[in-house]
């Protein structure tokens, strides 16, 4: 199958270095325009109407959520490619959209490229409409998709209680169910959500501050969740979680 390709980036070098790499390690990828601004990648998008559109993240003129944004109509598959860990990254990550850091890794575009290949179309679509959301939410993501041995599902930050380590994944308790995930640590987690109301109190454990009992106060060791479950939290952290928890307005 032949994949329709426009790619997005306004660093001569690094369309050419991709360019390259397409060409010899992805043949079914054929590249029909490299628009360099906003304007021009929405512009090619509208008329050619691609399979897939690489995306650089940061232009000189404009920025690669916001095309997405304005072209969120048409249907493609996208990768978004950038040199920067930041904000806009963290959105992508929740949203479980693709996305590839830069210098680009050869086997981790062949991969990403097999699984447009083969995408499920709906899966896809979900993971964008994740991201629109975050996007028109000034950035601040609602949901968190979760890897999990039945395949993506996609949680609400509002309904995560605690996240704890399980074997080699994590495990998620909401106020629903629990949700065994793989492929991510319990830092990676604490990474992505540190900034979003969670706190990590203890090696093995991230909770969400909203859901602590506040009437309660850490004792021997531990801090009580709205639904009475007892959290350890370790000694050299417990000054912080009490700051955060107990801290007059």
């Amino acid at each position: 199958m032949i994949i329709k390709t426009i790619i997005v980036e306004d660093e001569p070098l690094s369309m050419f270095f991709l360019k390259n790499l397409l060409a010899e390690y992805c043949p079914q990828v054929n590249v029909i325009a490299t628009p360099a601004t906003e304007d021009d990648a929405v512009a090619a998008i509208a008329s050619l109407q691609p399979d897939l559109v690489l995306m650089d993240i940061e232009l000189q003129q404009g920025n690669g959520l916001a095309v997405l944004q304005r072209t969120r109509q048409y249907s493609y598959a996208i990768i978004f490619t950038t040199a920067l860990d930041y904000s806009g990254i963290r959105a992508i990550r929740f949203s479980g959209v693709n996305y590839l850091q830069k210098p680009i890794d050869i086997d981790a575009l062949q991969a990403v490229i097999q699984k447009i290949a083969a995408y499920k179309t709906e899966e896809g679509e979900i993971a964008v409409q994740h991201l629109l959301t975050t996007l028109d939410n000034n950035n601040q993501p609602t949901t968190l998709l979760l890897n999990t041995a039945a395949g993506n599902y996609y949680v609400s930050l509002q309904e995560i209680i605690y996240i704890t380590i399980q074997n080699t994944g994590c495990i998620f308790y909401t106020e629903t169910n629990a949700v065994p995930v793989t492929g991510s640590s319990l830092k990676d987690y604490e990474v992505l959500l540190n900034e979003l109301g969670f706190f990590r109190p203890h090696a093995d454990y991230i909770i969400r501050l909203d859901k602590v009992n506040t009437r309660s106060k850490i004792e021997n060791g531990n801090i009580a969740l709205l639904n009475n479950i007892l959290i350890p939290v370790s000694p050299k952290r417990q000054a912080q979680l009490g700051s955060l928890l107990f801290s007059p307005a």
